[in-house]
């Protein structure tokens, strides 16, 4: 209660490791430097929340965005498109995912992503 209300101290720095059954799919990032917290698990406040995908579902139909054919989205490699670099999102300026942002135009960011995600394992 005591971060809700503002007399707590914010973490260094917060994962939510997203997993589609035993498989890493993506994770959600608050970086050191941000200002942001989570009240519960998706509800964000301040600055800087980013979510990066190492795989996403291959959708049937293909322009669709669900896995109609098997009813649910499968974890299997046959079922997913891998991401290398993995499909990065800033979710506070675009929470429907629908722009990434790539190393090219941003990549201090995927760098600072890397660096934390592994010095943190």
């Amino acid at each position: 209660m005591d971060l809700l209300q503002n007399r707590g101290q914010r973490p260094h720095h917060q994962f939510l490791f997203h997993y589609c059954n035993a498989y890493l799919n993506a994770v959600r990032w608050t970086p050191a430097n941000s200002s942001s917290v989570f009240i519960g698990s998706s509800v964000l406040i301040g600055s800087s929340v980013f979510k990066a995908f190492f795989f996403t579902p291959t959708f049937s139909p293909e322009d669709g965005a669900s896995c109609v054919h098997t009813h649910v989205c499968l974890c299997t490699p046959e079922s997913v498109t891998p991401h290398a670099p993995p499909l990065l999102y800033d979710l506070r300026g675009d929470p429907g995912e629908a722009r990434p942002l790539t190393p090219r135009s941003q990549p201090d960011l995927h760098m600072d992503l890397y660096l934390d995600v592994y010095l943190d394992l």
